[in-house]
């Protein structure tokens, strides 16, 4: 009796053995699925970020287009102006000066040389920008 309880005994033990093998083979298992899905979604993502680094691209170089295109900024400003600032202000300050007026008292001098400067200021800062694009972009 005693030779058969040591085999059964150790009949147990390998069968613990076996059932705790197979558990640790399905605990594996599991984690290689969730490791697949996790990387499947990293990819998905990934391809995802390329798709949108694809689109910024090509919305640079259709800026950089533009730039190009737009050497000289005053040029095509300046012929889209209805009646050219540049030359009422030259007309109000001849005509200043021929009445001997201060210039400074001429009804909407104030206004139109505000406005002047404020649009040289932006065609200044309009143009820095572009120079910025195309050395970026080189």
């Amino acid at each position: 009796m005693n030779i058969q309880n040591r085999v059964f005994k150790k009949l147990a033990e390998v069968e613990k053995v076996e059932l705790a093998t197979q558990k640790v083979d399905l605990s594996i298992i599991g984690d290689a699925k969730k490791a697949v899905s996790d990387l499947n979604a990293k990819s998905k993502r990934l391809k995802d970020v390329q798709d949108e680094f694809n689109k910024v691209k090509m919305d640079v170089i259709f800026a950089k287009q533009k730039a190009n295109k737009s050497l000289n900024l005053k040029s095509p400003f300046v012929g889209s102006f209805k009646i050219n600032p540049f030359s009422v202000m030259d007309d109000i300050k001849s005509a200043s000066k021929e009445l001997g007026v201060d210039v400074k008292k001429i009804d909407g001098y104030g206004d139109l040389n505000n406005a002047i400067q404020d649009y040289e200021l932006q065609l200044q800062k309009a143009e820095e920008s572009r120079k910025e694009l195309v050395r970026e972009n080189k």
